[in-house]
């Protein structure tokens, strides 16, 4: 089978042990990914932060987050210039399931007219919520 999903992974180049155990798991699976550099929101150009806001809604953003949010932006770049149909962006401080590389060579799992899916188990000890697609009923 071949690997249908684009596969990249934010690091910080200031970060190469992360990159290190995120390859490593990725290799292991025998899963093709690229590296994107992630934007330093501590040592870049205050304008490349501008993406998003200083304060706001859910209260104050450091400029380390405010650089994560942009290397989401930048990775949205990378993707539409890379032609593909789908994509995965990674985190390079995620664990991997094992079942991981099952998402990449089917794509029937997608629902039809999603255009974002968030993948993420956050806080082992605490259950996590996955809402997906349209709302088919209200209670």
């Amino acid at each position: 089978m071949k690997q249908v999903i684009k596969v990249w992974v934010i690091n910080l180049k200031s970060r190469p042990d992360r990159l290190k155990i995120i390859g490593n798991q990725l290799d292991l699976m025998e899963i093709k990914w690229s590296r994107l550099n992630a934007v330093d929101g501590k040592t870049c150009p205050k304008s490349i932060l501008e993406i998003s806001k200083k304060d706001g809604e859910i209260g104050a953003l450091s400029d380390g987050v405010r650089g994560c949010t942009s290397s989401h932006y930048k990775f949205w770049n990378e993707f539409i210039l890379s032609n593909s149909e789908f994509g995965i962006v990674l985190e390079d401080d995620v664990k991997l399931s094992s079942d991981f590389k099952e998402l990449l060579y089917d794509t029937s799992w997608i629902p039809k007219n999603a255009n974002l899916i968030k993948l993420e188990k956050f806080a082992a000890n605490r259950p996590s919520k996955l809402l997906l697609g349209k709302i088919l009923y209200k209670d």
